[in-house]
């Protein structure tokens, strides 16, 4: 019989999410740690002896040996991925990572928006895209994991039309905020998978992103997530 254990905080974020996760991976080697909201916003430390990493675009379970699995209902930033990607391998950390085709990827229009809106800034924001890219897929302008590996044309014209959504119509500067974007995704080797891949697995360890109290549904407004933080979606996927 399977087992799931989902890991979730009670207030507003801080309460050891990134430790409690990094205990159960210990206590399984053989699970897989699923991330099931949010995204490179996440900050979760975790040590091991003298080694200390930050999660953000990997689940807590990496530091420990464990592979990290990106839901439907997180985001990604390729650049910002790649670089944490680098630490962990210096740290000899897993770096494998499957991604649900329909997690949604930030670009640097997305986080340009985040650090630029005065109502962002007025209720808190950390900067990293989260809540632009959650707030655009409600449009027509969005784009997937699933994109990343499609042909690169195709992708280059999705991306104009986010940047487009968002008002830039400067060539030269859609294509310098692009330029680093891109390198990071040819760079990755993208493993794209849907929720199959976790039937392998006889133990699952789901890892939250930040407190309830944050929740889009059930938080404290206007400190509020663009993210289901309660048990919900891991519920769901379960």
């Amino acid at each position: 019989m399977k087992k799931a254990q989902i890991v979730i905080g009670l207030g507003f974020g801080d309460e050891g999410k990134g430790i409690t996760t990094d205990f159960l991976a210990s206590q399984n080697p053989e699970a897989v740690v699923i991330r099931f909201s949010g995204g490179q916003q996440a900050a979760h430390t975790v040590m091991i002896d003298e080694r200390k990493h930050v999660h953000s675009s990997f689940a807590s379970g990496a530091l420990r040996g464990l592979p990290s699995y990106f839901t439907e209902h997180c985001t990604i930033h390729p650049v910002f991925l790649l670089n944490e990607r680098e630490e962990l391998k210096a740290k000899n950390g897993n770096i494998e990572l499957h991604i649900h085709p329909l997690a949604k990827v930030t670009t640097p229009f997305d986080v340009w928006q985040n650090r630029t809106n005065a109502r962002n800034l007025e209720h808190g924001t950390c900067g990293k895209g989260v809540g632009a890219t959650m707030k655009g897929n409600e449009s027509p302008y969005k784009l997937f994991a699933i994109d990343l590996i499609a042909p690169k044309e195709m992708l280059i014209e999705k991306l104009k039309g986010i940047a487009c959504y968002y008002g830039f119509v400067d060539e030269s500067e859609i294509s310098e905020l692009l330029l680093p974007f891109l390198d990071a995704i040819e760079a990755i080797d993208w493993k794209i998978n849907d929720y199959n891949y976790l039937a392998s697995f006889d133990h699952l360890i789901f890892e939250g992103s930040q407190g309830i109290l944050l929740d889009m549904d059930h938080g404290v407004f206007p400190n509020v997530t663009y993210a289901h933080t309660t048990s919900k979606n891991a519920c769901e996927i379960c």
